[in-house]
């Protein structure tokens, strides 16, 4: 494999891949070299040729049904797993948008006790969180649903905590982004049809009331560039928000606390 991506990526960068991603995963995926040479040549990204990306600590299976879990969103969980350190560890987690699970069974991994929903508009996202948690043997609870709809449908309970990373790249943006990594994911992971970028959190903040026990918490990963327009959409329904910002010193993170 190392000779395959060495002329792609220099020795150093390719001997990573090749440790990182290879060596951890089945010697199949190695024999048809000259296959995995056309995939890279095509710009598919090492995490779906592998079938594996590394999330917190754990190796999760992934393919292109599903978003490519990023380091970023590694703080995000881990912003919930010290809150919950205070509480109750029985509590309940709604993720919405689940897409893999990273973010869900990497909670519920940590805290075994707590009961967690997966919840997303795609089936076959759903069917790589499934492989995930029955990989890790997690029970979860799945939820093949569009969240535009869970108001009119109702949820079976409150939750202690939803989690959401939602897509909010406008769709008339995406041929000016040049990351070549997000013309091989689901589209419908990463961008939002119309002209609102903030439609899913205004959805979803508008009906914590309703789905939020009292003294829950919201997650959102979030962009810096709509930071005061979240932070306006959170006093609008009168709930108290916590903004935090990443390593890179931007504001992604959002807790919405009811």
């Amino acid at each position: 494999m190392l000779e395959v991506l060495h002329p792609i990526y220099g020795l150093r960068e390719a001997s990573n891949i090749v440790a990182y991603y290879f060596d951890a995963v089945d010697d199949h995926l190695a024999v048809d070299q000259q296959r995995v040479l056309e995939l890279f040549s095509k710009g598919v990204p090492v995490q779906y040729i592998a079938k594996t990306a590394f999330f917190y600590g754990h190796e999760f299976y992934v393919d292109n049904r599903v978003l490519i879990p990023r380091p970023e969103t590694e703080e995000l969980v881990h912003w919930i797993i010290t809150d919950q350190k205070h509480k109750n560890n029985s509590f309940t987690i709604l993720d919405i948008g689940s897409g893999s699970g990273c973010i869900l069974l990497t909670v519920l991994l940590k805290y075994p006790d707590a009961k967690g929903t997966a919840l997303d508009i795609s089936a076959d996202a759903l069917d790589v969180c499934q492989k995930n948690a029955d990989k890790f043997k997690v029970p979860v609870s799945i939820m093949n649903k569009d969240v535009f709809n869970v108001k009119q449908d109702g949820l079976a309970h409150k939750y202690d905590v939803i989690v959401c990373n939602p897509p909010y790249i406008l769709i008339d943006e995406k041929e000016r982004m040049d990351d070549h990594v997000f013309h091989h994911e689901p589209e419908e992971a990463l961008f939002v049809e119309g002209s609102d970028p903030l439609v899913f959190y205004e959805y979803i903040i508008s009906n914590l009331e309703a789905w939020l026990t009292q003294g829950g918490a919201a997650y959102f990963e979030t962009s810096d560039r709509y930071h005061e327009d979240l932070n306006s959409i959170v006093k609008e329904y009168g709930l108290q928000g916590e903004f935090k910002k990443d390593m890179q010193e931007k504001w992604r993170m959002l807790k919405v606390v009811r």
